[in-house]
C-alpha cells in the first residue's frame, strides 16, 4: 500500500538559466481529484517547452519519483475511464511533457550522492542524512542556499514520531494556505540544485 491514497499538495521545480536560479511551485487547490489533475497538467505545461535530460532530487527515488509515476499512471486511468468503450482519450500535448520527464530523464538521487560526499569529507562511513543535515553542514557554508528546513519543524512532543510530526506541518501549512508552504518547497528543490552543482562542480574549474 506504499504511496497509495496519497494526495500531491504540491510540485516545485528549480533550473539554472544562465547565471540565476529559476524556481516555480504549483499548490494544490483544494483536496480533490479535479485540483490534483489541475496539479499535474499545470506541471506538464511548466515542463513541455523545457523537456528535462536530468531530474535531481532528495530520495527522488524512494519517494517523489514513484508518486508521481503512481499519479500519472492514475491520471492515465481516469481519462481512459471518462470515454465510451473501444475510444482513445483526448490527452493535453503539454501532457506529454510530463509523461516524458518520468520515462526518458535519467534520475539523480541526491540523498546517495551526499553521503558519499559527506563522508569523503569527514572522513568517515557513508550514512543516509536527512536534507536538513545536508544543508546545514559546514562544507556548504560558502554556499548561496535558503535553508528553509526549519519551516517544517513541528513542535515536539513526547514519544512523538519528528518525520510523522513533519509531515503533519506541511499538511497544516497547505492547508492554512500559509505562504511558508511554497517558501518550504522551493528551498527544498533551489537548495538540492545548488548542492548538485557544487559536488560535481558544475560550471567549476575541475580540481
Amino acid at each position: 500500500d506504499f504511496l497509495s491514497g496519497e494526495r500531491l499538495l504540491g510540485i516545485g521545480f528549480a533550473r539554472r538559466v544562465g547565471k540565476g536560479v529559476e524556481t516555480r511551485t504549483i499548490r494544490l487547490r483544494d483536496d480533490t481529484d479535479e485540483a490534483e489533475v489541475g496539479l499535474l497538467e499545470e506541471a506538464a505545461r511548466y515542463l513541455h517547452p523545457i523537456r528535462p535530460l536530468l531530474l535531481l532530487g532528495y530520495n527522488i527515488t524512494g519517494y517523489d519519483y514513484p508518486l508521481l509515476a503512481l499519479k500519472v499512471k492514475w491520471y492515465d486511468e481516469r481519462a481512459r475511464a471518462a470515454v465510451p468503450e473501444g475510444q482513445k482519450p483526448v490527452f493535453p500535448r503539454e501532457y506529454w511533457a510530463l509523461k516524458d520527464a518520468l520515462t526518458r530523464a535519467f534520475v539523480v538521487d541526491m540523498m546517495h550522492s551526499l553521503r558519499y560526499d559527506l563522508a569523503r569529507h569527514d572522513g568517515n562511513t557513508p550514512k543516509y542524512r536527512s536534507l536538513s543535515y545536508s544543508v546545514s553542514h559546514p562544507k556548504f557554508a560558502s554556499v548561496q542556499l535558503m535553508r528553509r528546513k526549519g519551516l517544517a519543524d513541528a513542535d515536539a512532543q513526547a514519544g512523538g514520531d519528528r518525520q510523522m510530526g513533519k509531515g503533519i506541518k506541511i499538511y497544516e501549512m497547505w492547508k492554512t494556505h500559509d505562504p511558508n508552504f511554497e517558501r518550504y518547497l522551493e528551498g527544498d528543490v533551489h537548495d538540492v540544485l545548488l548542492l548538485a552543482e557544487e559536488i560535481y562542480k558544475v560550471g567549476k574549474e575541475q580540481l
